[in-house]
């Protein structure tokens, strides 16, 4: 599912590497959010030249420590973590999930 905040959070972190020449790479990104068994995944789509940018530049190490990225993962898994406190009111066993971040570019 195309996550808005993220894509924005993405776009802003090639703004601030100055990775932004002509425009087609800030233009191109795109980023999607699975949620499953406490796996979220992070799917990013971008301009293909992407690939010769992402280590030198620490893009994803920038990505992720953008002020807002944590405040949208736990939006993303908030459903999941009140699920767990409601089943234990009711006094069931619920099974909690090793919560785990996947992010993966042009994959």
């Amino acid at each position: 599912m195309n996550n808005p905040t993220l894509t924005n959070l993405f776009k802003k972190t090639i703004l601030d590497l100055k990775l932004y020449d002509t425009g087609n790479l800030y233009r191109s990104i795109q980023v999607n959010v699975n949620y499953i068994n406490g796996v979220v995944d992070i799917s990013v789509s971008a301009a293909d030249y992407i690939k010769y940018l992402l280590e030198p530049y620490n893009i994803i190490s920038v990505f992720i420590n953008q002020n807002g990225f944590s405040k949208e993962i736990s939006n993303i898994v908030k459903p999941s973590i009140k699920k767990i406190f409601e089943d234990q009111l009711k006094g069931l066993k619920p099974v909690i999930p090793s919560y785990k971040i996947n992010i993966s570019v042009n994959a």
